[in-house]
């Protein structure tokens, strides 16, 4: 089973700041999609979850669509601890 992700709009919102542990500025973009999920045991969700996706630093906004998440979303991180970051594949019709 793959995960089933729904684009509806293509605007983003623009966030920037300053980090507060390093005093550094800090921008990106960010892009509202709904994830068709599952509870722990495997048992679809109801409804699908209002979820963000943070885009690349020049990355287009994902256009309305059905996409699903690319093998590269997937990746070892801290401690080999398994971690994610959203990149969409169209689902084709």
């Amino acid at each position: 089973m793959s995960i089933r992700i729904e684009v509806k709009r293509v605007e983003v919102q623009d966030v920037s700041g300053t980090a507060k542990r390093t005093g550094k500025p800090f921008a990106f973009k960010k892009q509202s999609a709904w994830a068709h999920l599952c509870d722990r045991k495997g048992t679809p969700d109801e409804y699908p979850t209002r979820i963000e996706l943070t885009l690349e630093q020049d990355q287009a906004p994902y256009p309305p669509g059905v996409y699903t998440l690319a093998p590269s979303s997937f990746y070892a991180g801290s401690f080999g601890a398994l971690e994610c970051s959203p990149r969409l594949t169209p689902i084709k019709a």
